[in-house]
């Protein structure tokens, strides 16, 4: 691992080797496939993936008590923050992986095992999911319209505001102007996304721009905007 890069100790959290044990786990039962021969195999590999969880955890608690150990000796030897890593902003998106949102499902629960938090695992897992796909359909719609989403917006934002993104853009994928126009100015969008989708989602948008089939719609409301210059 080179602690000179975010996407090395990201992918080096205990989060992201969970989440990518529960993936093969997945793929050796068969995910989607018939539901009476996956239900067999999961029962038959479910032991040997607990044990697999059982023995990533201890690996890593081993490997995290080595480091604190050698860095209490050898202060010099302790990483730098994430911050000062070259690649910090592109590779901030392995938190949004799926091993990593799957990984971090499952340690979530662990904490509050007591609390009977297992029996909500798989909606979270499903929660994860979802995030993982809304945040990998608008990148991919970014990187459509020559967009370099790490470049010029925060990851992190776009992660918390990704379900209300995804909605905007299913909701019109079919008006062009207003998506090229939209990720012309992605950045600007995360300053004041509540602005722009309560204007996007209003009547007055709707009738004068979505129905006319507008070729430049504006994000936000013009009117008010000339109000408030007034």
């Amino acid at each position: 691992m080179n602690p000179h890069s975010t996407k090395d100790r990201i992918q080096n959290h205990l989060a992201y080797k969970l989440g990518l044990c529960m993936i093969a786990f997945n793929k050796i039962v068969g995910g989607g496939q018939d539901k009476q021969n996956s239900l067999i195999l999961k029962i038959f590999y479910f032991p040997s993936f607990l044990f697999n969880l059982f023995k990533i955890i201890q690996l890593h608690k081993a490997k995290k008590r080595k480091y604190n150990e050698i860095i209490e000796i050898f202060p010099s030897l302790k990483y730098p923050p994430l911050q000062s890593c070259k690649d910090y902003p592109e590779s901030l998106s392995y938190k949004y992986h799926l091993a990593y949102l799957l990984g971090e499902s499952l340690l979530q629960t662990n904490k509050t095992w007591y609390r009977g938090s297992y029996f909500t695992l798989h909606k979270k897992i499903q929660k994860a999911k979802e995030k993982y796909q809304e945040i990998s359909y608008i990148i991919k719609e970014l990187k459509a319209f020559n967009q370099k989403p790490y470049e010029q917006i925060d990851i992190i934002e776009l992660a918390n505001s990704s379900q209300e993104i995804y909605s905007l853009l299913q909701t019109y994928k079919d008006y062009l102007p207003l998506l090229q126009t939209l990720f012309l100015n992605f950045p600007f969008f995360m300053q004041y996304p509540n602005e722009i989708l309560q204007w996007l989602n209003s009547k007055e948008f709707k009738e004068q721009y979505i129905k006319t089939n507008h070729p430049y719609p504006p994000l936000l409301n013009p009117d008010r905007l000339n109000a408030k210059r007034e």
